[in-house]
């Protein structure tokens, strides 16, 4: 990512120190923060807490999937996570097959996934795949100020980290996600637009980063 000086930047302490090259540790469990969307783009951020902080380690963002085909590429991802072959037939699995499948060949899944209390249907796909998924509502400015926390503090300690290969949600911070007309107001709402991966951390952030 460029870290460009851009006015009007939601996040405009997020920068080069909040970005890392950390993986997780896979023995330990891992969440899901999520935005849905078919026509604007359904975001699915990996998401570790660490002794230090948040570490954010892989994304899926795509437009025009269905909900089980969304949730069937998230355990996709996950058997690679732990370097497991797909079986035979996982095309035709059910994603409630797929999920058994991992649990009996050590792929470990998330332990929840947090998104918007409107994503009905696709908490009952996470659901299906024996992955326990709840909603939050929240006003956005509250989300955004739990945000800000975690990319640096006023001690200067930035508790959040996010892996490079996660370039939609870097660049989402670094670029898209802005106040209108380019001036940061804190009292007003970011522009719509540019803003599904930052959505999707700010419904998980805002609901659990502070619980253990």
């Amino acid at each position: 990512a460029e870290f460009r000086s851009i006015t009007g930047l939601v996040y405009q302490d997020f920068n080069e120190a909040n970005v890392c090259d950390l993986e997780p540790d896979l023995a330990q469990p891992f969440e899901v923060g999520f935005d849905d969307g078919y026509i604007d783009p359904r975001v699915f951020l990996l998401i570790q807490r660490t002794a230090t902080g948040v570490l954010v380690f892989d994304e899926i963002a795509q437009s025009k999937r269905l909900d089980e085909e969304s949730i069937r590429d998230l355990l996709e991802l996950c058997a690679r996570l732990y370097n497991r072959e797909l079986p035979q037939g996982w095309q035709t699995m059910t994603n409630t097959a797929r999920s058994a499948w991992a649990h009996g060949n050590g792929v470990k899944l998330p332990e929840l996934a947090v998104g918007s209390t409107e994503a009905v249907q696709l908490m009952r796909r996470f659901r299906e795949a024996n992955i326990p998924a709840r909603g939050g509502t929240h006003l956005i400015l509250e989300g955004i100020k739990v945000m800000r926390q975690l990319i640096l503090d006023g001690n200067g300690v930035r508790s959040l980290q996010v892996n490079r290969r996660c370039k939609g949600l870097i660049n989402e911070m670094t670029n898209t996600y802005r106040y209108p007309d380019g001036v940061r107001r804190d009292s007003e709402k970011p522009e719509d637009g540019g803003d599904h991966s930052c959505d999707a951390m700010r419904y998980w952030v805002h609901m659990r980063s502070g619980r253990r």
